[in-house]
C-alpha cells in the first residue's frame, strides 16, 4: 500500500510550475536579508528604490498550527500491573496563526484561537492581517512592499467583505 497525497498530478505539477516561475520573475525586487536580520545590501532593477513607486519586495510566510490539549507521547511511566487511563477525543484545540520574515518571526507574539465552535474562520485571519501583520510590517519596514504567502488551506482564500477582487470586477 502506497501514501498518494497528490503532489504529482499533473494538474498540481503545472500549477506549482507556474507559481515558481511567477515567484523567480519577483527574485530580483526581493529584500535579502543577514542572519542578524539586517538587509543585506543588494542591487535591485532599475527604478526599484526603497519609498518609491517600485520598491523592495519582503516575503512575509504564513504559519498556522492546531494543538489539541489531548496531543501526547502515548507513552507514559506507571505502576507495573496498572494503565494509565486515555482520555477520549483531542480535547480543547487551540490554533496559532503567525506570520514569518526570512530570518524571524514578524512580532514577538503569534495570535491562539481557542477554538470557540471548533473552527479558526477566515474573518479571524483577515483581522489579524489588516489590524495586527500588515501595521507591524509596516512600521518595521517603511518603504518597502510586501508579498504574503499562504499554504493551500481553504482559509486563505478568505478576504475582506469589502475587498477588491477582479474576479468580482466587470473589465
Amino acid at each position: 500500500t502506497g501514501y498518494i497525497d497528490g503532489h504529482d498530478r499533473e494538474d498540481v505539477v503545472a500549477y506549482r510550475e507556474k507559481f515558481v516561475n511567477a515567484l523567480e520573475g519577483l527574485w530580483p525586487f526581493a529584500v535579502e536579508f543577514e542572519n542578524d536580520g539586517s538587509i543585506r545590501e543588494k542591487a535591485y532593477p532599475p527604478g526599484c528604490e526603497v519609498g518609491g513607486l517600485m520598491r523592495p519586495i519582503i516575503l512575509i510566510t504564513h504559519d498556522e498550527s492546531t494543538f489539541s490539549s489531548n496531543n501526547s507521547w502515548r507513552q507514559a511511566w506507571v505502576k507495573q500491573g496498572s494503565q494509565i487511563i486515555r482520555p477520549k477525543g483531542h480535547g480543547q484545540g487551540i490554533i496559532v496563526s503567525e506570520f514569518l520574515l526570512p530570518w524571524q518571526r514578524l512580532s514577538l507574539e503569534s495570535i491562539s484561537h481557542q477554538e470557540e465552535n471548533g473552527y479558526w474562520e477566515g474573518g479571524h485571519l483577515v483581522k489579524q492581517v489588516t489590524e495586527l501583520t500588515i501595521p507591524i510590517a509596516q512600521a518595521a519596514y517603511s518603504g518597502y512592499q510586501f508579498l504574503f504567502l499562504f499554504d493551500n488551506s481553504s482559509n486563505h482564500g478568505a478576504f475582506a467583505q469589502d475587498a477588491l477582487l477582479a474576479q468580482n470586477m466587470s473589465l
